[in-house]
């Protein structure tokens, strides 16, 4: 997006929707860096196994836990829920340098149900308001906030492991971390009155074929984003060091400022385009890892896939609103905030059972598979696609 057109987007979007990518940015510039050292942490404390078995734990978390984001943000509100998860988030930087490793495990666990109502909130906040026209507007604007915080944070962390020890920088980013929560304050605090249960409603939006296949390009992007926080990093410094993993993965999550240079216009294309293209740069990045060895290949591998991610990212954010409306919008938001961190978990389990570089073009290949079914239905309306997706007549 050029400059004056980002700009224009920033003023045109809600405050609230401002104040949400800025809360994103700082909570993601502390937690989000920590993340990427957390297997490095452990492998250097001789219990390699810890890192990516806490992380495996966290996002396993994340999934059994979307099944309650619905009728915790009903009724605590988003903009609570915010800021619950952000004292959760913080508080696992801290149960990391100080706890045992099962301490760090509980703590992991509860950090995965904080996500599920965060990503569950920001959710049903970025695609509130009806316009498309200001939802695509206000996810261009998130994309480039959210990942420029996890990409900088990630950029101070290995400049300030020069200086001070992991464990004194860990505690200067769960610090970082805390400040989140001023934004978020300024989010309306819009609750509701528990509706009455509808099962049936929200176990069918799970059975449902359209939505599940719709969301493919969603959990896709999950699983590169997976790689990058625990597999990218520890092959980075079995060959080139710790420092070289931070500097080298930061630009994965700084690059997807670069898909503001299509400016709104990326969410507003049909789907099919910028998800072609999207998967187009992950692919070229996951054959890219596949080769590399030295500063370079990493280097032209980050690029890539961040150019993939850069594309995806605020359009897949979109699907909830491209499926639904209305009060239905919660519980497919709901819905997509548990799907997302499939990707991640099938990520890292795979990364477990999978040695090598041959990791990566079996995921290749999975990607490629993923992309049949959403250009089937991608052609299909809106209104074709939400009907697909409506909640069951109630008796």
């Amino acid at each position: 997006m050029k400059t004056e057109n980002w700009i224009t987007a920033w003023r045109n979007i809600p405050n609230e929707l401002r104040m949400l990518s800025i809360g994103f940015g700082i909570l993601f510039f502390g937690t989000g860096a920590v993340q990427q050292y957390i297997g490095i942490w452990f492998a250097e404390r001789g219990v390699p196994t810890a890192g990516p078995t806490g992380l495996l734990l966290l996002y396993l978390a994340f999934l059994a836990a979307g099944a309650i984001t619905y009728p915790v943000i009903v009724r605590l509100g988003e903009r609570n829920c915010l800021v619950m998860a952000t004292a959760v988030y913080s508080a696992f930087i801290v149960a990391l340098i100080t706890l045992p490793t099962w301490g760090f495990y509980v703590a992991a666990i509860l950090c995965g149900v904080a996500a599920a109502v965060l990503w569950a909130a920001q959710t049903n906040v970025l695609n509130s308001p009806v316009d498309d026209g200001v939802r695509a507007q206000a996810s261009a604007v998130f994309w480039v906030v959210y990942p420029l915080g996890t990409g900088l944070g990630t950029f101070a962390m290995g400049a300030l492991m020069q200086s001070f020890s992991t464990a004194v920088t860990f505690a200067i980013f769960a610090v970082i971390s805390v400040v989140a929560a001023l934004p978020f304050l300024r989010i309306s605090r819009e609750t509701h009155p528990i509706p009455a249960k509808q099962p049936k409603a929200r176990i069918s939006l799970f059975l449902n074929g359209t939505l599940l296949a719709y969301c493919l390009p969603l959990i896709a992007v999950r699983v590169i984003y997976g790689l990058f926080i625990y597999r990218v990093p520890v092959d980075i410094n079995t060959s080139l060091g710790k420092v070289a993993a931070g500097y080298i993965t930061a630009p994965f999550f700084i690059i997807p400022l670069a898909g503001s240079l299509f400016g709104d216009r990326l969410t507003r294309w049909p789907r099919r385009t910028p998800v072609f293209l999207g998967y187009a740069f992950s692919l070229a990045g996951l054959v890219c890892l596949y080769n590399a060895r030295g500063w370079t290949g990493f280097s032209a591998s980050v690029l890539c896939a961040a150019m993939g991610s850069a594309i995806l990212n605020p359009v897949t954010n979109l699907f909830a609103g491209d499926l639904a409306q209305g009060d239905h919008l919660r519980r497919v938001g709901s819905t997509t905030a548990f799907l997302a961190p499939c990707g991640i978990v099938a990520s890292l389990f795979t990364s477990r059972l999978v040695e090598g570089r041959g990791l990566y073009l079996a995921v290749a290949a999975a990607l490629l598979l993923s992309l049949i079914p959403f250009l089937r239905l991608e052609r299909l309306s809106r209104d074709t696609l939400r009907h697909r997706v409506r909640p069951p007549k109630q008796p």
